[in-house]
């Protein structure tokens, strides 16, 4: 399943950030980019031939809203365009991926690990959609621009705080349990310090390594427990 889930989110990546350009004729297409491609799908191919189909069935969905994310056919065409919608379809994908090895969890707590799954996903958006406020087209009416700076930093607080109240219902490991309130309150530090006019290293850097930093954290906090 991990192997599944690297290679097919590796190839995802790859699709939008390099082949949706090469499609759109903007950049030339080389065995440089051919070949981490066809390794990413062929990783993600051999963790899904074990697995059962209604695994591939979500996969499927993933990778028809992946491919529909942004379309090559031309410019401005694809869910990120359509209003208001890109953040939730990224949480969706990202959050229906990390449920898979979780089905098997009672069907209360699997709700509620879903949907703090989909919150954190949200909130680890949001700086990023601080960040381009200005930049988006005001027809797509993003979040930041519906709600403005500080009412998508009132909703993020929101949301981190039923996220910590669905992680103390969820998690059963106390120092894990400490491990992701610390995390919530870095991110929340990063979502109330995000403005159109922070760098792009400040969220690709320090906003992306939140998810790196609670990992790490986690592993230590299982060691010595």
């Amino acid at each position: 399943m991990q192997l599944a889930v690297l290679g097919c989110g590796w190839a995802a990546y790859q699709y939008l950030h390099v082949f949706v350009p090469v499609l759109r004729r903007q950049r030339r297409l080389t065995l440089l980019i051919v070949f981490p491609f066809a390794l990413a799908v062929s990783i993600g191919f051999f963790g899904l031939t074990s697995q059962a189909v209604s695994v591939w069935m979500v996969f499927g969905v993933v990778g028809v809203c992946t491919l529909c994310y942004a379309l090559p056919f031309g410019e401005k065409m694809g869910l990120r365009y359509v209003p208001t919608v890109k953040v939730f379809v990224v949480a969706f994908c990202w959050t229906a991926l990390a449920m898979l090895s979780l089905h098997e969890l009672p069907n209360t707590i699997f709700a509620f690990v879903t949907a703090k799954a989909i919150f954190w996903m949200i909130c680890l958006i949001l700086p990023f959609e601080l960040r381009d406020m200005n930049k988006d087209e005001k027809a797509l009416k993003t979040l930041p621009q519906l709600l403005g700076a500080t009412g998508v930093k009132i909703l993020g607080a929101v949301l981190i705080c039923v996220t910590a109240f669905l992680a103390f219902k969820t998690v059963q490991v106390t120092l894990l349990l400490w491990v992701e309130w610390i995390m919530l309150m870095l991110l929340t530090i990063a979502i109330f310090k995000s403005t159109p006019k922070r760098s792009f290293a400040y969220t690709s850097f320090w906003v992306e390594g939140i998810p790196v930093l609670w990992f790490f954290g986690s592993v230590f906090a299982l060691i010595f427990y």
